[in-house]
């Protein structure tokens, strides 16, 4: 049995081997099931093969790929997906700010949602903390060098005890 030959995507200045794997990573994080990705990466090479395109422009392939989205995952799923590839091709970097109280979550979930979108790149708020604790004295920001437990210790303008700091 003679192996498959590889199918290559070409842009002007690169060319990548087609993977099924990496197009199913990149559609479940527009919201589409692993098993319905897997799927989809299987129609869009059954595809390439069929009609003996083994070198394809990224142009070409994106074409096929949301033909498919939409034949499998319905018109929602092909904006998601457009959605998340216009996000990735912005020359911003994406911030994204969780706020809640303390040991609610807020990392755990931080780590889960920039797995699941590809993001290497995380700072927890215990870093940035930790580098704002060495920039700003307990004269300029108290608050700060506690505790975020014991932070309302250290607060200055006077609160109501009444009030549950």
């Amino acid at each position: 049995m003679t192996p498959l030959k590889r199918i290559i995507i070409t842009d002007k200045k690169h060319s990548l081997p087609f993977s099924k794997g990496l197009l199913a990573k990149s559609l479940t994080a527009a919201g589409i099931s692993p098993k319905q990705a897997y799927h989809i990466a299987e129609l869009v090479e059954a595809h390439l093969r069929k009609n003996d395109k083994l070198t394809v422009t990224s142009k070409v392939l994106k074409k096929v790929i949301l033909q498919n989205i939409t034949a499998s995952a319905g018109e929602e799923k092909t904006e998601k997906y457009k959605n998340w590839q216009a996000l990735g091709a912005l020359d911003k970097p994406l911030i994204i700010l969780i706020g809640g109280a303390t040991g609610v979550g807020k990392s755990t979930i931080a780590s889960e949602i920039a797995h699941r979108l590809g993001i290497n790149r995380l700072t927890s708020t215990d870093s940035i903390r930790e580098v704002m604790r060495v920039i700003f004295s307990t004269d300029i920001a108290p608050a700060l060098q506690e505790s975020s437990f014991n932070a309302a210790k250290a607060i200055r303008t006077p609160v109501d005890e009444r009030m549950d700091p």
